[in-house]
C-alpha cells in the first residue's frame, strides 16, 4: 500500500508477488486504487483481474478500472467493460 501510494507500482507489485500468503481483496484494492491516483493502467488492469476472482460480484472493482480508462483516455474500453459487467449480472446500486 505505501509503495503504491508514493507511485512505486513495480515495486509494490513484486512485493505483493512474493507474499508468502495469498493477497487479499484489500491487499489488490490498495494497489487498484493507487493506480487510479497515477494512471497506471497496465497494473490496474492486474490488479483488477485478481480482485475480480475473489469478489466477481463486487461492483466497485469494476467501476475503478473505468474510471481509469476513462482518465488516460480509454472510453472503449471502459465501454467494454461497462458490458462485461451486464454480461457476469453485476450491478451497480443507485447513490
Amino acid at each position: 500500500d505505501v509503495l503504491s501510494r508514493v507511485g512505486r507500482f513495480e515495486e509494490a507489485y513484486t512485493v505483493i508477488q512474493a507474499m508468502p500468503e495469498k493477497p487479499t481483496a484489500k491487499t489488490w484494492g490498495a494497489l487498484l486504487g493507487a493506480c487510479r491516483n497515477y494512471g497506471e493502467v497496465e497494473l490496474a488492469e492486474i490488479a483488477a483481474k485478481e480482485l475480480w476472482k475473489v469478489e466477481p460480484e463486487n461492483p466497485a472493482n469494476y467501476v475503478l478500472l473505468g474510471k481509469i480508462y476513462m482518465s488516460v483516455g480509454r472510453q472503449e474500453e471502459a465501454e467494454r467493460l461497462r458490458m462485461e459487467m451486464k454480461e457476469r449480472g453485476v450491478k451497480v446500486s443507485p447513490g
